[in-house]
This record gives structure tokens, C-alpha cells and sequence, in this order.
């Protein structure tokens, strides 16, 4: 089982009646049809759905209890990602199949005509992104608007970017089981803008080839501009776009000057100079300076404790209080 699981306060519906189970999946997605397999009859279990609205993410969990066909009747156009928490799922389209077990991420549109083969111990974590946002973030990525929408091609993410995928999910569902996160909204933006990102950056689609074939040079100036607009405003949830907007140039622009010159990210890059600048204030010795650790991260743009801990071990080897302690 996966760190991404929501809360059970997100608990929206826990019952066995599936025809009532049905009206609320169809209310947070698409009506969609039903088969019990006569192949794998069974014991069956209740259906269990949470769901939680953070800005403009609606993440929702769903386990059926039993083994069950699942088929979408339509998406209305959006991209319905679907992340495998527990269990087994097989997701089967026009011309492929493709699935596993936890970790498992798969992709799918109402194009593709998905069918979802559930067991009767799997359970999902399902996110669904409009059509208008994916094609938003990808002209600001290309710097210019194109003709035709963007469309992903059905997969499923494998190995470096499954795992980036699952780091951005595990963020969110411990991001809505904090009361303090979860009602900041701009960094809920700011993170959907970053799962939506990662997947056109990494996920085959219509304009991939073109995203990595026509980002221009960056000018000194711009990416100056940028790493000072990151150094002066680290206690800003910033997102990739907002330091692509400040610098004058587009994201990818960006991504692939910082890519160049650092063999990193823009955003790998805000998280070392936060990091660089929690440790100095924790080995400023000034007996006028009483701001604890979680006050330390949180003024330079740490908004998840836990999450800052792990990123502070892996990169100085030691926690935040030996830094402070000189141990």
C-alpha cells in the first residue's frame, strides 16, 4: 500500500448498494457502465470512495470491493490519470492493454474508449485534467499557440517519471491531510501546474517532438533574471511558469537554459537555494535569533516539514537541528 492514499476524513461514500456507489462516481466523472465478470465470481466487499477538492484539484479515491468491469461512457474531454494504490488494475483501450500493481500509473481519454478491469482489493487514486488547462500550460511551454489540442497517446508512465509522478501524488494527499497546506490555494495551483507539466514533458503526445525541438537560446540576461527572481522571493510558492513569466521567456526555454548551464531544473534549483539559505539562518549563531526549525523552513518556502526533513538529510547528511546544535 502507497504513501499516496487519502484521509479517511475525505471518506465520501462506503456502501455495497453499487447502483448508489454509481450515482456518486458518475457525479465526480462521467456515467459509465458495469459488468460483473462471470468468469471470477466471489466474495465482494463495500465500495469505498474519498474525495477532497483542493483549488483546482479533485483527487478521489475509489476500491470497489470486488471484481468489476469499469467503462466510461465519456470524459468530456479531459485527461483521466489514474494512479494504483493497492491491488491490481488492467486498463484495456481500442488496440493495448497495459496495467499492474501499486505504482502503477495509467493514462486515458474518452478516445481511447478505456475499459477498466478491477480486483476485488485494488484500489485507485484517480485525478482527472480538463482539456483547456493541458493545452494552457503546453502553448506556454512552446512560447506560442498551436492549432491542434493536445492529445496524449494511452500508456502508462514507466520508471523515472512514474516515480516523479508518484512523489508529486504522495505531496498532494499529505498536502490535503493538512489543514495549514490544504487551505493555501495558490499552492494547489501550483502543483496541479506541475503534475500537468511533468506529464507533457514526459508522456507521449501529439506535440512532444515539438516541445524538445523548438526551444530558442536563452539570453544570459533572462536566465540571470530568473535565478535573482527565484533569490528574492523563495518565501513565494512559486511555480515553473511564474519564474518563466518573470524571466521574460517560456518554461521550456527556461527548463532547458537551467538544463544547459546546471544539469538540473529551475525548480530543482529554487529547492537548493531554499535549502542553502534554511541552512545558513540555522548556523546564524545571533542569540537575537529565535526562530525555530519549522518557522526557518517555512520562511524560505518550505510549505511540507516532512517532506523539507527528507530533502535536508539527503542533501547536507545530517538533520536541521544537528546543523543548529554545530554537531
Amino acid at each position: 500500500m502507497l504513501s499516496q492514499r487519502l484521509p479517511e476524513a475525505c471518506l465520501l461514500l462506503q456502501t455495497e448498494d453499487m447502483a448508489l456507489a454509481s450515482a456518486s462516481i458518475e457525479r465526480l466523472y462521467a456515467p459509465f457502465s458495469w459488468r460483473l465478470p462471470v468468469s471470477r465470481p466471489g466474495p465482494h466487499e463495500s465500495v469505498r470512495i474519498h474525495s477532497t477538492s483542493w483549488g483546482p484539484l479533485q483527487p478521489s479515491m475509489i476500491g470497489y470491493g470486488r471484481d468489476i468491469d469499469i467503462q466510461p461512457r465519456g470524459l468530456g474531454g479531459a485527461l483521466l490519470v489514474t494512479t494504483v494504490l493497492q491491488g491490481r488494475l488492467l486498463q484495456s483501450n481500442k488496440s493495448d492493454s497495459f496495467g499492474g500493481g501499486p505504482g502503477t500509473v495509467l493514462l486515458a481519454t474518452e478516445d481511447d474508449c478505456p475499459t477498466f478491469r478491477y480486483g476485488r482489493q485494488t484500489e485507485v487514486l484517480k485525478l482527472v485534467f480538463p482539456q483547456h488547462r493541458i493545452n494552457t500550460l503546453c502553448w506556454e511551454l512552446l512560447g506560442r499557440r498551436e492549432r491542434q489540442p493536445v492529445r496524449f497517446e494511452a500508456a502508462a508512465l514507466n520508471g523515472a517519471s512514474a516515480q516523479r509522478w508518484l512523489e508529486l501524488v504522495t505531496y498532494l494527499a499529505a498536502s490535503v491531510s493538512s489543514p495549514a497546506i490544504s487551505g493555501t490555494g495558490r499552492l494547489a495551483h501550483g502543483l496541479e501546474e506541475m503534475l500537468v507539466l511533468h506529464l507533457l514533458s514526459t508522456t507521449p503526445h501529439n506535440h512532444l517532438e515539438t516541445i524538445f525541438r523548438s526551444s530558442p537560446t536563452l539570453a544570459p540576461r533572462e536566465y540571470h533574471r530568473a535565478c535573482a527572481y527565484m533569490e528574492e522571493n523563495l518565501h513565494e510558492p512559486l511555480t515553473l511558469l511564474d519564474i518563466a513569466k518573470a524571466a521574460g521567456c517560456s518554461a521550456r526555454s527556461l527548463s532547458r537554459a537551467f538544463q544547459h548551464a546546471h544539469d538540473t531544473t529551475p525548480m530543482r534549483h529554487l529547492t537548493e537555494l531554499r535549502l542553502q539559505r534554511v541552512r545558513a539562518l540555522l548556523q546564524t549563531h545571533d542569540h537575537q535569533w529565535n526562530m525555530t526549525i519549522a518557522q526557518a523552513a517555512m520562511h524560505c518556502g518550505f510549505s511540507h516539514l516532512g517532506e523539507f526533513h527528507q530533502q535536508y538529510r539527503r542533501r547536507f547528511g545530517e538533520s536541521p537541528s544537528q546543523t543548529r546544535s554545530g554537531k
